[in-house]
């Protein structure tokens, strides 16, 4: 599994990840090449290795990269040897990746690797400047002018996470891996009678649209994911097949009401969430026919059910039926 953290420059990414590294030897990175300068402390391979622009325009020209992207003047690129090695090792790998490689990378590897993308956020521009200048960062309005393109790709990522607090994005990242591991199901704090179709039916309009709706909430709380906030918009997402945000928050007491099936079983829960809705039409149609001819609506489905399944003779016996049953009293 290939979990990729994406986020605007100086939200976090690789502080997490080393964070999460250090503290899980079933987790390895997975190794970038760059040409940007090397960084005090920064070792070959943890996460970059550092080229000079000749040598990382060499391996494009040996095809040596899934993806690449020149980003703040420098090239990052995922190099097909070093996934390769790093899969082998049987580790949940994790690399930071700018946005536009991510979704690339997510589409070339989507059928070899489970890609998990997660994409880290802060609430304002100005905690980004804060960090960097922190960081002794030399070109901070250089790395800002990606932020609102970083930013509206937010929602096309699985899930996302306010990076408010290091000890709380290690916490949900972690739970996040081993949920994924083990292919959890979402549950929800909303009762399936109090889901409305007519939000689903919003939400499936956005996706033909070719638009991503905003993001859902989903608590985390002893291990389950709970949608408290958006259920809708999920199960318009599995309806469609597209991918919707999951923000990610800590909760210590989260109400269950039910567990949301999967894309496979969801049409069951889609059945059950029309059924309804389409026996109050049926009802209605039959009750305006019944009016019009004074048959008791009854009798009018039953007429359908029976041109259904019999074809003509079904007709015909439900003709006799409407003659011999009697009519209704005049004062109904």
């Amino acid at each position: 599994m290939l979990v990729i953290f994406s986020g605007c420059s100086g939200v976090g990414k690789n502080t997490i990840i080393n964070k999460l590294i250090s503290e899980n030897d079933s987790y390895g990175i997975m190794p970038t090449y760059t040409t940007r300068d090397r960084r005090p402390g920064e070792e070959d391979g943890v996460p970059y290795y550092f080229l000079t622009d000749e040598q990382f325009e060499e391996k494009i020209a040996e095809g040596e990269f899934y993806e690449y992207e020149r980003v703040h003047n420098h090239y990052y690129g995922t190099s097909r040897k070093l996934l390769a090695d790093s899969v082998a090792s049987g580790k949940t790998l994790m690399k930071d990746i700018d946005v536009n490689g991510a979704i690339n990378l997510s589409n070339i590897l989507k059928d070899d690797v489970k890609i998990v993308p997660l994409f880290l956020y802060v609430e304002s521009a100005d905690i980004l400047v804060e960090r960097l200048t922190g960081r002794g960062e030399k070109d901070i309005e250089l790395r800002l002018k990606r932020y609102e393109h970083e930013m509206s790709k937010i929602r096309m990522y699985s899930y996302i996470i306010n990076n408010s607090s290091l000890e709380n994005t290690k916490i949900l990242a972690d739970e996040l891996i081993k949920f994924e591991k083990r292919n959890g199901k979402l549950l929800s704090a909303v009762s399936k009678e109090n889901i409305s179709e007519e939000k689903i039916n919003e939400t499936v309009a956005l996706y033909e649209k070719g638009e991503y709706p905003e993001p859902i909430k989903v608590s985390v709380c002893d291990g389950k994911f709970v949608i408290t906030e958006g259920v809708e918009r999920y199960i318009a997402s599995l309806r469609c097949g597209k991918t919707i945000a999951k923000d990610l928050v800590l909760a210590s007491e989260i109400t269950v009401t039910y567990e949301i099936d999967d894309s496979s079983s969801e049409g069951k829960m889609k059945k059950k969430l029309y059924k309804s809705n389409k026996d109050k039409m049926i009802d209605g149609v039959c009750a305006g026919i019944g009016e019009y001819f004074d048959i008791d609506p009854t009798l009018v489905r039953l007429g359908c059910v029976a041109l259904a399944i019999f074809g003509g003779s079904g007709v015909l016996a439900y003709i006799i039926a409407a003659i011999v049953i009697p009519r209704r009293p005049e004062n109904e």
